[in-house]
């Protein structure tokens, strides 16, 4: 017998040892990784990957253009290789304001008559909409305003307004709808963004008597004094306190 044999057999059983731990230890590693995932790492259900690394506030990258979210084809269901789908829900978003006032119109009775799930996305894309179509109108504005054309700026200013006073109805109308669902407290955030944004206009105080009507602002003696239901029973607990000789 060799006396080279042993150092060879055990030379060759380390060759076979080494791998085999290697690949355990990686097998464990990949495991833990599996079983311990990094806390918020997996994205959200009806969210892009790419969307979850994104800094709050940041446009995902299908939104990331020149013009606002709702602008872009890829967002709004246009295709380049053919024509639009003919259900597409986009085909029925105004373009102009007064397009978009007779939809808040026909939302806001569709509302009153309707069950709330039958006009809720109608709702939310016209509030999404009429943000992009402002944010779209003031780019312009100031874009124009840099040029020095001054009636091109005012033109898209005074849409700026417009688009941003629709915006405030469609906000107004969404606060309806989730008051209606009995999600009151999802309605604070746009009825209180309203009136930030328009404290002394209709919108904006039609969204302030919301507010004290859920309970979270205090009605004021102005609101009081032209109450017809409070008056009417101050005036009844007068008549009861001058019948009972005011025991």
């Amino acid at each position: 017998m060799s006396l080279y044999r042993p150092a060879t057999l055990t030379t060759s059983l380390k060759g076979l040892i080494i791998p085999a731990l290697a690949c355990l230890t990686l097998a464990s590693a990949n495991a833990g990784l599996a079983q311990s995932p990094i806390p918020g790492g997996a994205p959200r259900p009806g969210r892009n990957a790419n969307e979850e690394s994104l800094a709050p506030g940041q446009d995902s990258a299908s939104s990331n253009s020149n013009l606002p979210s709702s602008f872009n084809s890829e967002s709004s269901g246009i295709s380049h290789s053919g024509p639009q789908a003919k259900g597409s829900r986009y085909r029925q978003l105004p373009l102009t304001a007064a397009d978009a006032k007779k939809k808040l119109d026909e939302l806001r009775a569709g509302l009153a008559v309707s069950r709330p799930q039958d006009v809720q996305d109608g709702i939310y894309e016209m509030v999404e909409w009429l943000q992009d179509a402002a944010d779209a109108h003031y780019r312009m504005a100031t874009a124009f305003a840099k040029a020095d054309a001054k009636r091109e700026a005012a033109s898209e200013r005074q849409l700026t307004s417009r688009f941003g006073q629709l915006k405030r109805e469609a906000l107004l109308l969404k606060a309806d709808l989730l008051i209606k669902q009995k999600r009151a407290p999802e309605a604070l955030t746009p009825l209180v963004d309203i009136v930030i944004a328009d404290p002394k206009g209709a919108t904006g105080v039609a969204a302030y008597h919301r507010l004290q009507d859920l309970g979270f602002s205090q009605e004021l003696p102005s609101d009081i004094a032209n109450n017809p239901t409070i008056q009417a029973a101050s005036a009844s607990a007068a008549t009861s306190v001058v019948k009972t000789g005011g025991k």
